[in-house]
């Protein structure tokens, strides 16, 4: 009971601090719409299939950022320009694999995967998994899964990779994540251990384990595996 209560407590802090950068930043709900809550094994599905696409595009914008450090002092390189870098070569790489037909922009100049009924940001995350914006009136809005009235209302999902600690040529992880603050709702799946269990059991559909972090703050991440009836037979 006393875990129930402080989870009600944490997920109205949340709202209630997403109120207030409401308030500040002027943005009334009612000029948008709320973007339908994403089924995560449904997305699972769907997105599995272009992991070795991103892992690709991962190995190739770490290898030119390699090489640009290598030709360049430090002195060179403000603080993000390595995010913002890396980016760009990731998500230019990946219209190279998968078409760039596939990709759009928004009015704020966001590049996107449409993925189905889904819409993809791509972007670093660190050891909370949490993809990290400026705050502004877009990103409020994407992080509250709001669309703008008269738009496509698709729901709205991260692929975070996690490089090393030490290197961006070392990957630690790709994530896709879900995320609603003002409902307080999240999911994570791993992908590369989702395409390691679809390799080994030829099922993508079936999958025995999946990587959900439930995350109600910033500094206390609940993370559970769900498993199913059965276990794998080893």
């Amino acid at each position: 009971i006393n875990n129930i209560k402080m989870i009600d407590f944490m997920r109205h802090k949340i709202r209630k601090n997403f109120c207030n950068a409401q308030q500040l930043e002027l943005f009334s709900p009612k000029e948008f719409v709320k973007r339908p809550k994403p089924d995560q094994e449904v997305f699972e599905k769907l997105v599995l299939p272009y992991t070795e696409s991103f892992k690709k595009a991962y190995d190739f914008a770490s290898r030119k950022l390699a090489d640009l450090h290598s030709e360049l002092p430090v002195s060179y390189f403000l603080p993000r320009f390595d995010s913002m870098f890396f980016n760009g070569l990731f998500i230019g790489h990946l219209k190279t694999l998968i078409g760039n037909e596939n990709f759009g922009r928004t009015a704020e100049g966001r590049e996107y995967l449409q993925l189905g009924d889904y819409i993809v940001f791509f972007k670093k995350v660190d050891d909370d998994l949490t993809p990290k914006n400026i705050r502004t009136l877009s990103s409020s809005c994407i992080d509250a899964q709001y669309a703008k009235k008269g738009s496509r209302a698709s729901a709205v999902v991260y692929i975070g990779y996690k490089p090393s600690d030490f290197s961006w040529e070392v990957l630690d992880g790709i994530f896709a994540i879900y995320r609603d603050v003002e409902r307080g709702e999240r999911w994570t799946s791993d992908l590369l251990m989702l395409q390691s269990i679809n390799a080994a059991t030829n099922s993508s559909s079936d999958a025995e384990y999946l990587f959900v972090q439930e995350k109600i703050d910033n500094t206390e991440p609940r993370v559970k595996i769900r498993k199913p009836a059965e276990s794998i037979a080893m």
